[in-house]
Parts: structure tokens; sequence; C-alpha cells
């Protein structure tokens, strides 16, 4: 069997929502976390900041805490684990809606 040009569907790189929208990534808020975060700048790490950016675009955009258990912090004296149990305690009221 020959695979031939017109059989091949072409994956078209970027970001998308679940109904196919194409997100620009210029237009996805970064939340003041992120640019506390040692991995803002780490291009290891773009793709799956990105994804939780827009994952949590709506929320961002409407002023809600911007949760992020990846996060880790440039300043080492800040309490990681403090922000990891007000994301926890605003998840669970969030989701107990």
């Amino acid at each position: 069997m020959t695979i031939q040009k017109k059989d091949v569907e072409i994956m078209k790189g970027g970001y998308f929502l679940d109904n196919g929208t194409e997100i620009d990534p210029a237009s996805v808020p970064i939340p003041l976390l992120c640019m506390s975060c040692l991995k803002n700048n780490d291009a290891k790490e773009e793709i799956p900041c990105m994804l939780n950016r827009i994952d949590q675009m709506k929320e961002i955009q409407n002023g809600e805490m911007f949760c992020c258990f990846a996060y880790e912090p440039i300043d080492p004296s800040v309490n990681k684990q403090q922000i990891f149990d007000e994301m926890e305690k605003y998840l669970i009221k969030k989701n107990s809606k």
C-alpha cells in the first residue's frame, strides 16, 4: 500500500482549545506567580507552562487565583509550601460550589 500525500493529515503546530480554536500565545496573560517562578524563562518548560495558563485563562482574566503546583520560586526565602496550601484551599472551596 502506498501512502499518498492527500491521505496524510498535516499537523499544524501551536496551541488550541478543545473546540479547535487556535490560541495566540501572546494573548495568554502571564500571572504574577509565573513572573516569580524559575521555570518562567526555561525553554523546556514553555509548553507545560503555556498549557496551564491556557487552561486557566478565564480565571486569570477574571482576577481569580492562578494555581500551579509545579511552581519553583526564584527567591529561596519564599515559602513554597504555604503557597501550595493556599492554592489547595482555594481549589477545594471553588470545586465545592
